[in-house]
């Protein structure tokens, strides 16, 4: 009876550990996504011809906001780089 009680427990904290890992990865998603939407939101802003200082601000609330997530957001550094040194 132990043993049965034993397996039960450890077959729980085993599916336990799958719905963490889902839950995560669903997390570690959303913040892609709210990363992409915004990234479309910052190319639109550029397209529209918006001055350099506010494609800068942007910018840096982009990755600010997004760093340390656990996503790729080079593509944002890299632009605000470019902006950065095209100011000099």
């Amino acid at each position: 009876k132990l043993e049965v009680i034993m397996d039960r427990q450890q077959r729980a904290q085993g599916e336990l550990r799958v719905l963490e890992e889902k839950r995560r990865q669903n997390k570690l998603n959303q913040v892609q996504f709210d990363f992409s939407r915004d990234w479309q939101a910052y190319l639109k802003l550029k397209s529209g011809g918006a001055p350099k200082d506010v494609l800068k601000g942007s910018l840096q609330r982009l990755i600010s906001q997004y760093q340390g997530a656990g996503i790729d957001i080079s593509q944002a550094t890299v632009e605000l780089q470019g902006l950065v040194t095209s100011n000099q």
